[in-house]
């Protein structure tokens, strides 16, 4: 009888972490962007055709990636922010 119970709480033990960690890859794969042929995979996001994964979002095909954001045509990058195109990037990376 001992050797039945042993076997009964093995074979529990094996369908309960078996479990888990299903879950767990279920859960990181609904984390992670399914992307077709035609898009890029951008972490959690999928960038169309023209665009370009910038960090995490996607830039337009006339949009520059600058660090984590998209500065348009008329701006430029200054150190991970964008400036207008009445403004030059100063010292410590601030517009002025």
């Amino acid at each position: 009888m001992k050797n039945s119970n042993f076997i009964l709480i093995l074979v529990l033990g094996v369908l309960i972490i078996g479990n888990f960690s299903s879950a767990a890859n279920n859960r990181l794969k609904w984390r992670r962007a399914v992307c077709d042929g035609f898009t890029q995979n951008c972490g959690t996001i999928c960038c169309g055709m023209g665009q370009t994964c910038c960090d995490t979002t996607c830039c337009g095909p006339t949009e520059e990636c600058c660090g984590s954001v998209c500065c348009g045509s008329t701006e430029t990058c200054c150190g991970g922010i964008c400036c207008s195109m009445f403004q030059e990037c100063g010292p410590k990376f601030i517009c002025q």
